[in-house]
């Protein structure tokens, strides 16, 4: 797999962390960079109408899972040295934030096969144990998918982070289990 250096811990989904750093170093490096508020969006409608418009999509596709194909590859952009998305969750409706969340497994799981790099940081976070519990569940379902597919054998779960304290942690390593511990409750 080639990973550019940008990426200091490729296909993981940040929950409630600083991205400034991974910012700089993807501007600098020439990865593609999308900033996601979900402030004001009242539901899936306008969750996929806004990531549409975000991503520049040059054909319809009105459902999350559309959503997830074309964020999975945005062919229509230059050559890109993988993705980094940032999703603003502040102020935004708990229901569109763990939509988007449930977005980012299989987003970053098919970057990953394309060899790469996707990290998405999910900032503003208000219940972080119920996003982490559906990135959990969206990850579930891709080590299913990795363990039963003949197609797909390396599709298994994205690394998912989060600051001590927040509750819930869980191991960064991307596969076969991801362990929940919690710290500072």
């Amino acid at each position: 797999m080639s990973t550019t250096s940008w990426s200091i811990a490729p296909h993981t989904v940040h929950v409630n962390e600083d991205p400034a750093g991974a910012v700089a170093r993807a501007q600098r490096d020439g990865a593609l960079f999308f900033e996601w508020p979900l402030r004001g969006i009242r539901n899936l409608h306008e969750l996929g109408a806004s990531a549409h418009e975000l991503f520049q999509v040059p054909y319809p596709s009105p459902t999350l899972s559309g959503m997830v194909d074309y964020a999975s590859d945005l062919e229509w952009f230059e050559s890109p040295q993988g993705v980094l998305l940032v999703v603003d969750a502040e102020g935004a409706r708990a229901k569109v934030v763990l939509a988007a969340a449930s977005t980012l497994p299989p987003i970053g799981d098919r970057w990953r096969a394309q060899g790469k790099p996707f990290e998405a940081f999910l900032r503003g976070v208000v219940d972080v144990a119920a996003v982490l519990g559906e990135l959990e569940r969206r990850n579930a379902h891709l080590d299913e998918f990795g363990r039963t597919s003949r197609f797909q054998p390396d599709t298994h779960r994205l690394a998912v982070s989060a600051p001590a304290g927040s509750g819930t942690l869980t191991d960064p390593r991307p596969h076969p289990i991801l362990r929940w511990s919690r710290r500072g409750a």
